[in-house]
């Protein structure tokens, strides 16, 4: 089992005022300060002092809220919340590379331990609900399927163009009268992904239980760098 890396490093910050805040919001939010240095050393590539700014902030009447952003040693940029009138963005971490813009929320994993393998699971984009759970996915890269056992189902796909609509997955979903087994959702998956033709490079399986990892499976296929996804 792969297992996180280990580094003591603090947040640190050349303006007074922002660290001050960002002392304030330890003492308040500890539990959820120390999440967020968890997520931040799996989501980046970091030294031990990592140094913040203020990225953008809002005080008034509709609206309030600070975030503040780090870059690690690879030239990404990730973006938190230092606090907001809405509790539930407290958790939403944003992360921008050259190819893509992620956002995470640490809410998705309730209190089980994160990892390397199953940081995945916390991506986050659209959060739709079906009888047994919940569906989040982008409709393109990734489908998530939260149980209400505590079992999460993970398809990723990689080098396909074309989206697979949740709708198309949704109405099969709710069909079921069981919670469906990782099997079922593959196979509701692969009926939608093949009446489509996608075409894709490369395709990750994963089954979780309690956030740990059941068993995963990838499919790459190196040599026509394209696979179909057969019934």
């Amino acid at each position: 089992m792969s297992h996180s890396r280990k580094k003591n490093f603090v947040i640190i910050s050349n303006d007074e005022l922002l660290l001050q805040r960002i002392e304030k919001f330890k003492t308040e939010n500890q539990k959820l300060y120390q999440r967020i240095l968890e997520a931040l050393q799996l989501l980046g590539n970091f030294s031990p002092k990592i140094e913040v700014e203020l990225y953008d902030s809002k005080d008034t009447n509709e609206e309030k809220y600070s975030r503040i952003w780090c870059s690690d040693l690879d030239g990404n940029i990730l973006i938190f919340y230092l606090e907001s009138a809405f509790k539930k963005y407290e958790t939403i971490i944003e992360k921008l590379t050259n190819e893509s813009h992620r956002i995470y929320d640490l809410s998705l994993a309730k209190k089980f331990k994160l990892t390397n393998e199953n940081i995945d699971l916390i991506q986050t984009s659209k959060v739709l609900s079906f009888k047994f759970g919940r569906l989040i996915t982008d409709e393109k890269n990734f489908y998530n399927l939260f149980l209400g056992n505590n079992v999460c189902y993970q398809i990723k796909i990689g080098g396909n163009q074309e989206f697979v609509e949740a709708k198309k997955l949704l109405p099969l979903l709710n069909k079921l009268e069981t919670i469906p087994t990782f099997k079922k959702y593959t196979d509701i998956f692969s009926k939608v992904i093949c009446d489509k033709s996608i075409d894709y490079n490369t395709m990750f399986l994963g089954t979780y239980k309690n956030f740990e990892s059941m068993g995963t499976l990838i499919i790459n296929d190196e040599k026509t760098n394209a696979k179909v996804l057969s019934r």
